[in-house]
């Protein structure tokens, strides 16, 4: 049986981590072992266009080609315009 003052220590370090952690800065896109951190964004898309992704992501996923996922679909997408916006 643990003790209370035990207890109480085990939460005071787990609150200290807790507080440590909440106060770190979010990514500012660093790369690790050559790979850009993925950033979460969210964004409204017309419902058909949505369905003609999913379409084809989970056609690619059958059939074991890349682009498996929406999220992979659209990074392609960002790169090309990224790429010809550069380009202007």
């Amino acid at each position: 049986m643990k003790t209370p003052n035990k207890s109480k220590e085990i939460y005071n370090q787990a609150d200290k981590l807790a507080d440590e952690l909440a106060d770190r800065p979010y990514s500012k896109g660093e790369k690790v072992e050559n790979k850009s951190i993925m950033k979460k964004i969210s964004f409204e898309i017309d419902e058909n266009k949505y369905e003609e992704l999913e379409d084809i992501a989970i056609k690619n996923k059958r059939a074991k080609l890349p682009l498996k996922t929406i999220s992979d679909l659209l990074r392609v997408a960002v790169d090309d315009f990224l790429r010809k916006y550069k380009n202007n």
